[in-house]
């Protein structure tokens, strides 16, 4: 964490209210301190002496796990960089963490916390709609959409009204055939093979405790070679899982397959700095900084003496929209473009378009009479 990272916690620590909401601050800090390092380990950043004063004044507590390690590089010695803060009010609910040794070969080591809740109500699991395009019968989408799409729209005054009434319809008509299925929060591995990966997770583990335990260059070299074959035997089921993927689907599904293999890194944005080299950390500063630098063209023309003209009062005559032009601009959809926050595929659209064009007609000429436009839509 660097010290302009911990200006920005400290501003957010000065700016929200922290006591009264039960509040945790997980980091990975890449700070040592003596508060919470290893044992004989006195390495003391000054930026760690920053952290400590901004949460203790704000009552934060730290409960992670002290003088335990959760970062194991492939060099030197393991460290505790990972950090967990709670306030008082979460104080209250009896915090503990815990180290979680099974990391899949993870350099961080994940921080178990478990809070207890007052009259909390037995988990249920989550369920959502499931819906897929491709297998939906099109021919019982439109019939369920033609006996919803009646002519109450036409009777409706108000664009907004009209609008959400024409999305309602669409969405129920879709929604008709999807299937209610309990959500995973874990979701699935299909690459995952228990007889050769649970094997070397539990050997990886078990060499992992003991190199933590000794500290020994035979114990570091005998948890790196159970991480190594791991780390391989994943790649190797990784890679079969896709081949045989591509192999039953077809390129029509490549790109399925990029999304996963391609790189994911992203680069770091630089943090704002003004002219006289301080960060910026005022959100108006920001705006203006960046409006300045990428939106504003410094020029000698003056058009002082340039009068103003008047713009008409009345608002324009537009011509009508017609049907053609809406069943070309429907045609013009692309039809694997992702759905908006309607959630209304562009392919149900093309589909429906003779169902459709003379609602959406009456709209769109609605929208010019009255100088609206769908406050839905402008979101989407």
């Amino acid at each position: 964490m660097t010290f302009d990272r911990i200006q920005i916690l400290n501003q957010w620590l000065q700016t929200h209210e922290t006591q009264q909401t039960p509040t945790l601050i997980i980091m990975d800090s890449n700070l040592h301190h003596p508060l919470w390092n290893l044992h004989k380990y006195n390495h003391t950043h000054t930026q760690a002496r920053h952290l400590i004063k901004a949460c203790g004044k704000k009552g934060f507590h730290l409960i992670s796990p002290k003088h335990t390690p959760t970062f194991l590089g492939t060099v030197g010695r393991p460290k505790t960089i990972d950090l967990t803060w709670v306030n008082n009010i979460t104080q209250n609910l009896q915090p503990k963490t815990q180290v979680q040794l099974n990391n899949h070969s993870s350099d961080h080591h994940p921080i178990i916390t478990k809070i207890t809740l007052p009259n909390s109500d037995t988990h249920t699991p989550k369920k959502h709609l499931s819906i897929q395009v491709k297998y939906l019968d099109i021919m019982l989408f439109l019939q369920t959409l033609q006996r919803n799409l009646t002519q109450e729209t036409t009777m409706l005054n108000s664009i907004e009204a009209i609008t959400q009434n024409l999305l309602t319809t669409i969405t129920l008509a879709y929604n008709n055939q999807g299937k209610w299925v309990t959500t995973n929060p874990e979701g699935s591995k299909a690459w995952w093979n228990k007889e050769q990966l649970n094997s070397l997770v539990r050997l990886r583990n078990q060499a992992r405790r003991k190199m933590l335990k000794h500290q020994t260059n035979k114990s570091k070299e005998e948890y790196y070679h159970y991480q190594k074959l791991f780390k391989q035997k994943v790649w190797e089921l990784k890679s079969r899982t896709w081949r045989k993927f591509l192999a039953e689907k077809g390129l029509e599904h490549a790109y399925q397959a990029y999304k996963f293999t391609k790189d994911r890194q992203e680069d770091i944005i630089t943090s704002l700095r003004n002219q006289d080299g301080n960060l910026i950390m005022d959100i108006t500063e920001k705006v203006s900084l960046l409006f300045y630098g990428t939106s504003t063209v410094e020029t000698t023309s003056n058009l002082d003496d340039i009068p103003q003209q008047q713009q008409p009062t009345l608002p324009p005559d537009f011509p009508s929209v017609t049907e053609n032009e809406v069943i070309n601009a429907i045609a013009s959809l692309p039809k694997r473009k992702s759905s908006g926050p309607d959630g209304i595929p562009n392919k149900l659209i093309k589909v429906s378009k003779l169902l459709l064009t003379p609602k959406l007609t009456n709209l769109y000429n609605l929208c010019l009479k009255q100088g609206q436009y769908p406050r839905e839509w402008k979101e989407v």
